[in-house]
């Protein structure tokens, strides 16, 4: 049970090339929300029958999209984003770059074309944040949820998951 999306169910498949999904429940998320917002809402079981203010509920929904949260790339750009080394900074393209040098096309503007659509898709989900008048990105305190949630299931219950699968 995580803090802030609730149950998460995991799936792993048994078979080669040994997938994993991840399924969180959006009306639990959506209504742990609207509780911190002090927004009042009426649940039965999974189901809405009523809310308060349906237009930032919906906002608030929007907000819960499908992500690869625990593909291995992604899970590499999201620990290099939470190391900690750009917390006082934010970080720009030519640093994750560095970072991420291994996982990237091997012509360098390739390799920054291929960070902005990953921070522009980032962006677009609310995990970071451009800072304004410059070049540089933070990760946003929706990122640091998401982000740090993913990683951790990543590290630490992954690797269970697939030790009782072999």
């Amino acid at each position: 049970m995580d803090r802030e999306f609730g149950l998460i169910h995991v799936r792993l498949q048994t078979w080669c090339p040994l997938q994993l999904q991840v399924y969180v429940n959006g009306h639990e998320w959506l209504a742990r929300k609207l509780a911190q917002h002090g927004v009042r809402y009426t649940k039965h079981d999974n189901a809405f029958l009523g809310v308060e203010d349906c237009a930032r509920a919906q906002r608030l929904a929007d907000r819960c999209v499908s992500l690869p949260w625990v593909a291995r790339p992604d899970s590499q750009l999201f620990v290099a984003l939470m190391s900690g080394e750009h917390v006082v900074h934010g970080f720009a393209n030519r640093d994750l770059r560095a970072t991420l040098t291994g996982h990237l096309r091997d012509d360098p503007k390739q390799q920054s074309a291929q960070i902005s659509r990953l921070l522009h898709r980032l962006h677009v989900y609310g995990l970071v944040a451009k800072i304004p008048r410059s070049r540089r990105w933070r990760v946003t305190a929706f990122g640091h949820r998401v982000m740090g949630a993913s990683v951790r299931l990543r590290q630490l219950h992954f690797p269970a998951c697939y030790a009782e699968a072999a």
